[in-house]
């Protein structure tokens, strides 16, 4: 069993919702290396990315940064919206709260593995959670930023991939160096 570290690239939050889409997942399999699924098809990228992790990834443990809230569900819903099959890994629940939500088997977020441990630092910082970069400046985890989430996503307007794959390249691997930083210390479970 290896473990899968993931995050998702899309075209952006502000959009209408009938225009929102995924632009690029990306994983980091601890045996497979990296693989992106990219393009301006996104119902083809996204069924690349189901029938790789059916084939490849059955029983690994997937780590994500805010994955539960974010990705998941817009994975999903994504995939709903262009007639795909979820795999076996993704399930329809119940919220507390009644609404439908998505959740997936064997997934750690490490922004909620994070958070209780340094609430003091997200209400310091007024956002109401703890971002991807202020977890890897807290752990000192350089990262070489190939654009911000927001220049990406001007350039996925134009099509121009190279600056998407790098900037979720990046994600994965300081997505990896927070799980490694998490695992070191002793209130990890």
């Amino acid at each position: 069993m290896s473990n899968i570290y993931w995050d998702i690239e899309t075209n952006g939050l502000l959009n209408k919702i009938d225009e929102k889409r995924i632009t690029c997942i990306g994983l980091l399999h601890n045996d497979l290396g990296v693989r992106i699924f990219s393009g301006k098809d996104e119902a083809k990228l996204i069924q690349d990315f189901f029938d790789f992790i059916d084939e490849e990834c059955k029983g690994d443990t997937w780590v994500s940064y805010n994955g539960i809230s974010f990705d998941v569900p817009f994975v999903c819903l994504r995939a709903i919206a262009n007639d795909l099959t979820l795999p076996s890994c993704f399930h329809k629940a119940i919220h507390e709260r009644g609404k439908p939500d998505y959740i997936m088997d064997n997934h750690v977020d490490l922004m909620l593995v994070i958070y209780p441990h340094f609430a003091e630092i997200v209400r310091a910082t007024g956002t109401g959670r703890m971002t991807k970069d202020s977890a890897r400046n807290f752990f000192n985890i350089y990262e070489p930023r190939a654009g911000s989430a927001q220049h990406c996503l001007l350039i996925a307007r134009d099509e121009n991939w190279s600056p998407i794959l790098m900037h979720n390249s990046m994600d994965l691997f300081t997505t990896e160096s927070l799980y490694l930083a998490c695992v070191g210390r002793k209130w990890y479970k």
